[in-house]
């Protein structure tokens, strides 16, 4: 039977720290590290974790193969989705005997980034078939990579196909699910290929970061947007905890190569618990100024997100802090990626200090 791997399941996670809230720019300079890491795994092709220039170290009872570049660590982990074998399991082989003496085998291939104080995990949910456990990791990291570089799945799963034939010496069939890339491109921040032959860059994460404030994005409106817009009312609740880190509700929207002749814009509505909003645009073309507005309305105020746009016609882009009652919102764009066509950053709803 050919090999083949089937990514099913793609997903983010990023750990906060309580001295980092009030600082998204900090978090997103992570992303961005983790981006600059895996440009540098892509131009040395360092798919091979079994090679000279990876580590393995134990981490809570479980075997994991590293990788450091600049201060920058990556730790990359493999696990059955039983939980029953991990790589631990493979001192001996018996992770790969499992592995290949089953006809399908589901695994959890995670990679977590720890740069800027901060750590954030990226997974891949997969079925396989006839790959050992360094087969499917290399598969994983390389679709990653592809991903990251903004490569349409489809060609994304060729190139990978490519790499574990090349150094694994296994022909394998790769299968990527629709909609995989949207995580790959929450741990990185923008695409790494945003340079060559893109003309329009955009990754905008709104996230609620206040400790007992929910928010609700009940209205959006995009121009020259590719991507599916997220289904309305969106909840984004109040930040939750494990006692050490922080997790932050997010609403994004995303996508990349758009026309600069044609531009682009978003607008996005939010509400608090008391009725009153607050509307966020950002509309750039080639022929205007880029604008940013920023509105609270009152309970009462029935403008949509859309005559917010329309009426974007002024106003550069604002990176103070701007009140909104009880809360601050924090828009940490980089104001010369905006005159670029690059928009990618963080804007966060905090409680006032």
């Amino acid at each position: 039977m050919p090999a083949s791997i089937k990514f099913h399941e793609s997903t983010f996670k990023m750990n906060g720290l309580p001295a980092f809230r009030a600082r998204p720019e900090v978090e997103f300079e992570h992303r961005l590290k983790t981006r600059e890491h895996l440009a540098y795994l892509q131009a040395e092709k360092l798919f091979d974790v079994s090679g000279p220039r990876w580590g393995q170290k134990t981490i809570d009872g479980e075997l994991c193969y590293g990788h450091e570049y600049l201060g920058c660590l990556l730790i990359v982990r493999l696990k059955t989705a039983s939980g029953k074998f991990n790589l631990s399991h493979n001192k001996d082989g018996a992770f790969d005997r499992h592995l290949m003496d089953s006809p399908v085998e589901n695994v959890v291939y995670s990679i977590t980034s720890k740069n800027n104080g901060l750590e954030s995990t990226h997974f891949f949910r997969a079925e396989t078939i006839g790959l050992s456990s360094v087969g499917i990791i290399c598969a994983a990291l390389a679709l990653t990579v592809n991903l990251a570089n903004s490569m349409a799945a489809a060609d994304a799963a060729i190139a990978v196909g490519e790499t574990v034939e090349t150094l694994c010496g296994i022909e394998t069939t790769v299968f990527p699910a629709v909609g995989i890339a949207i995580a790959v491109l929450a741990f990185i921040g923008i695409w790494i290929a945003y340079e060559i032959g893109r003309e329009i860059a955009l990754n905008l994460i709104f996230e609620n970061r206040s400790s007992n404030k929910a928010l609700t994005l009940v209205d959006q409106a995009f121009y020259n947007i590719d991507t599916n817009p997220p289904d309305l009312p969106v909840l984004l609740n109040h930040l939750h905890g494990d006692g050490f880190f922080e997790y932050y509700d997010d609403a994004v929207v995303d996508t990349d190569n758009a026309s600069k002749f044609r531009g682009i814009g978003v607008s996005m509505k939010f509400q608090k618990e008391d009725g009153s909003s607050l509307v966020i645009c950002i509309r750039q073309d080639i022929y205007k100024d880029p604008h940013y507005t920023i509105v609270a309305l009152t309970k009462d105020d029935k403008t949509s997100a859309q005559q917010v746009y329309d009426s974007c016609t002024s106003g550069r882009l604002v990176t103070e802090d701007y009140p909104w009652g009880e809360l601050v919102v924090k828009n940490r764009l980089d104001p010369q990626g905006f005159m670029q066509y690059k928009f990618a950053g963080i804007i966060s709803f905090n409680d006032v200090t």
